[in-house]
């Protein structure tokens, strides 16, 4: 070691890892959500778009899974909110054990799949903790159960919302070109 190295409490590492991962990570999910998304939609309309939307979110998901196992490393902090959600001594713990006694896992499932992507639906449902050994054949129906439930699920949002704009838009243009 030499007299310029610094060494950081685990704690204040493990932050640091979270902050960058989750970072880079929200920033690539929101290119892809916000921009690729939309712009495929638009451009190849619902069939081919939703096709080319599922296919590609599938691949992303999939391989951003790999990696997470890879790297052996909880960079999004999934693993530590699954540990904090299975101890049922913090509030956080006793809302995620009510959640899935009151509604079952169903609707957990339905609620993460709307709110985020099959990866982290995934790495979030899949039993244990830090545990980075692939994917169970309960693993992947979930992956895949989530993949088609949360594509469709924005694919029909997304598409109607590019719907009513134009349909508004070109609605505008002809009242003002005639």
């Amino acid at each position: 070691m030499t007299s310029t190295e610094i060494i950081l409490p685990n704690w204040l590492r493990k932050i640091g890892m979270w902050f960058t991962g989750g970072t880079f990570y929200y920033a690539f999910v929101w290119a892809y959500d916000y921009l690729f998304f939309t712009f495929i939609l638009w451009k190849f309309g619902l069939i081919w778009g939703s096709a080319i939307i599922i296919a590609t979110s599938f691949l992303l998901d999939l391989a951003t899974m790999k990696f997470y196992d890879y790297l052996k490393k909880d960079w999004l902090a999934i693993e530590t909110i699954k540990q904090a959600g299975l101890d049922q001594k913090n509030w956080f713990g006793k809302l995620v054990n009510w959640l899935l006694n009151k509604k079952g896992k169903f609707f957990v499932f339905v609620l993460l799949s709307i709110k985020f992507n099959p990866f982290l639906v995934t790495a979030y449902m899949r039993k244990g903790a830090n545990t980075y050994d692939g994917l169970t054949s309960r693993d992947w129906f979930i992956f895949l159960a989530s993949t088609i439930f949360a594509n469709m699920y924005w694919i029909l949002i997304v598409f109607g919302g590019l719907s009513i704009f134009t349909h508004v838009f070109q609605s505008i243009a002809n009242y003002i070109y005639g």
